[in-house]
C-alpha cells in the first residue's frame, strides 16, 4: 500500500495503512505492558491476540511505521517506531553480543481450582535467525537514518557483524540459525535477507568490507 501510494500518489492507500498502524497501536494486539505486538489475533476485532513476538514482525512493523513517518512526518509513527525498537532492545537482544533473539513466546498458568484467573509468563527463544535478524538490522539501518539516531546503526552493525562471524557458511552462503552453533544451511530467505542488510551496511557507512 505505501508503495501504491508513492507511485501514484491517491491518498487512499495511505489511509489504509495509517487506519491500520493507528488500530493496531491503540488495541490489543499491542502489548501496552511489556512492549512490542502480538504475531496474530484470533477474531477479527483483534480483541483476542495469540501471546507470541516474533522477531520477523516486529522488524516488519518497525519498517512500516518508518517509512509512513518519512512519507507523512506525523510524529505518532517515529514514536510508535521508537516503541517497537526499545522492545526489541530490552527483550529480543542478547546483551554480550548485541544478536537479536528469535521471538517471545507466553505460557499460560491457569490457577487450581474453579478460579478462571491466568497467568501468563514469558521465555525468550534465545535462537539467532539469519533472516529475520537481517530484517531488523535494515530496520534499524533505517531508523539511524530516518530518526537522526546514531546509536541504531550502531546496534545494526553489531547483529550484522554477529551474523557474518557465526553464520557463515564456509562453503558459500549463510546458515539459518544459530544455537551454540551455526545450523542448516542454504536457505534462499537467509540469502536474500542477509545480502540485502549487507548492501545497506554498506550505504550506511561506505565501507568496502559489506559490499565485497
Amino acid at each position: 500500500l505505501l508503495c501504491r501510494y508513492e507511485a501514484i500518489k491517491d491518498a487512499s492507500y495511505l489511509d489504509h495503512v495509517r487506519l491500520t498502524l493507528d488500530r493496531m497501536r491503540a488495541g490489543k494486539v499491542h502489548d501496552h505492558e511489556g512492549g512490542g505486538y502480538f504475531r496474530t489475533c484470533s477474531n477479527a476485532d483483534w480483541s483476542r491476540p495469540h501471546r507470541e513476538k516474533l522477531l520477523g514482525e516486529q522488524a516488519g512493523l518497525l519498517a512500516n511505521c518508518l517509512r509512513t513517518f518519512r512519507i507523512t512526518q506525523h510524529s505518532e509513527y517515529a514514536l510508535m517506531a521508537e516503541d517497537i525498537i526499545d522492545y526489541l532492545n530490552r527483550r529480543l537482544s542478547d546483551p554480550t553480543n548485541r544478536a537479536f533473539y528469535g521471538c517471545e513466546d507466553f505460557l499460560r498458568n491457569e490457577t487450581a481450582g474453579s478460579s478462571s484467573t491466568e497467568e501468563f509468563f514469558s521465555i525468550v527463544d534465545a535462537c539467532v535467525y539469519t533472516d529475520t535478524s537481517a530484517q531488523a538490522i535494515i530496520a534499524y539501518l533505517d531508523a539511524a537514518e530516518i530518526l537522526g539516531e546514531s546509536s541504531h546503526k550502531e546496534r545494526a552493525l553489531q547483529a550484522l557483524e554477529f551474523l557474518w562471524d557465526r553464520c557463515q557458511d564456509p562453503k558459500g552462503g549463510m546458515f539459518h540459525y544459530f544455537e551454540g552453533a551455526p545450523r542448516v544451511s542454504g536457505l534462499l530467505n537467509d540469502q536474500a535477507h542477509m545480502g540485502t542488510a549487507l548492501l545497506q551496511a554498506h550505504k550506511a557507512t561506505g565501507e568496502t568490507k559489506y559490499l565485497e
